[in-house]
């Protein structure tokens, strides 16, 4: 769990995961396994195949309250 103010450090090979599981956070790509928890409450509605399901509006609210900027992402012309 990660409290208020604290910052957080993702560290591992190349290909271990890293950016995955950042885009997993933001649902840049939907998570296979596990649950995602924001501020105590778990993101999505499990349906009865044991997956999870993420309404537009969920996934709206929370991407409001994530951000994150990727190594190397364009921002600015050059």
């Amino acid at each position: 769990m990660v409290e208020r103010g604290q910052t957080v450090v993702l560290l591992g090979a190349s290909g271990s995961g890293k950016s995955t599981c950042l885009r997993c956070i933001n649902f840049l790509e939907m998570p296979s396994a596990g649950h995602i928890h924001l501020h105590g409450e778990r993101v999505g509605t499990p349906s009865g195949d044991g997956t999870m399901r993420y309404h537009e509006a969920e996934l709206c609210r929370l991407r409001s309250r994530v951000g994150m900027v990727f190594q190397q992402f364009n921002l600015f012309p050059t």
